[in-house]
């Protein structure tokens, strides 16, 4: 998941340090942002998932932000003013939503932001270094300090619907954008679960297998295949619709071919029955020519009775 650093003025004063301090601290300067009463703004998209304000104990967190960003992923943000709350429990929250208002109440010193991630649940077991997993939005100012420890968010193209004229590849889980084939390249930020994206070229670099999504934006295919699904191009395939009007005009074709050959076939047998009448005609015809054309000077006369016939070889 891409959080964006929940304030627009970014003065890391404190990192995280695993068994004392579980978030980054993030101070504010009079010139930038509202000064001390900087915005806070909530770093991902989620719900808010718990909440406190009016703490007056002036211990840990003091007024607080908790939100759940789905997938076990949930973010904390302490020591906020009291009164500043814009949201609550059950309410979603969108990235750059702002929700309160920074702050010193709980065990804080003076006016700062205390930014927690957790990874697996609620648990204070599951918080995990928010640093690599933040990123520098546009418009937002760095202090000049943290320029170099803290990362940019490059916007990545964006998921598209499945294409089958065209090659793609669809994210199984959250993967990496870097500027390169290579897991030595610059990680440009992550992409989601089921996301689907156009290549244009792949290249196999180690144990990975890497897909062009756009100019200086790859993502990786590893061996066991868990990364991607490669949606291949496919050829043009018709609707259900064409396809049922296509087998209907055949169907009707067939039929009339199957009407016209049995017109023909009965055709056919008339035809012959014609025919045999003809031929037996001619039979008859050309005997009694023969009979007719005996000549008179014959050495015999013959007299037939009626229906009676002579054949003459």
């Amino acid at each position: 998941m891409i959080h964006r650093y929940p304030v627009n003025y970014i003065a890391i004063t404190q990192k995280f340090k695993s068994g004392s301090h579980y978030g980054l601290d993030l101070g504010w300067n009079s010139k930038y942002c509202e000064g001390k009463n900087q915005p806070i703004y909530a770093s991902a998209d989620g719900t808010v998932y718990s909440t406190k304000d009016n703490d007056t104990t002036g211990k840990s967190w003091g007024n607080f932000i908790k939100i759940n960003h789905g997938g076990n992923e949930y973010t904390l943000y302490a020591h906020l003013k009291t009164g500043s709350l814009l949201v609550k429990v059950g309410d979603k929250v969108k990235q750059g939503q702002r929700i309160a208002t920074m702050g010193t109440t709980g065990e804080s010193l003076g006016n700062h932001l205390h930014f927690e991630i957790y990874k697996g649940g609620t648990g204070t077991n599951y918080r995990v270094d928010p640093l690599p997993l933040t990123y520098v939005f546009d418009g937002q100012i760095v202090h000049n300090d943290d320029k170099s420890i803290v990362k940019y968010y490059t916007p990545i193209t964006p998921s598209v619907v499945r294409d089958i004229s065209k090659d793609q590849v669809k994210t199984l889980k959250y993967v990496n954008v870097r500027a390169g084939a290579g897991t030595n390249q610059t990680i440009l930020g992550q992409v989601d679960t089921g996301n689907i994206y156009n290549f244009t070229e792949t290249k196999v670099n180690g144990e990975y297998t890497w897909y062009k999504i756009a100019e200086g934006q790859w993502i990786a295919q590893d061996k066991a295949n868990t990364y991607l699904e490669v949606l291949l191009k496919e050829e043009k395939q018709e609707t259900n619709n064409e396809t049922n009007a296509k087998l209907e005009e055949l169907t009707k074709k067939n039929q009339e071919l199957i009407d016209e050959n049995t017109l023909l076939t009965k055709q056919n047998e008339e035809l012959k029955e014609e025919i045999k009448d003809l031929q037996q005609e001619l039979i008859e015809n050309e005997t009694y020519k023969q009979f007719f054309d005996i000549k008179e000077t014959a050495k015999y006369k013959i007299k037939l009775n009626e229906g009676e016939k002579i054949y003459i070889k």
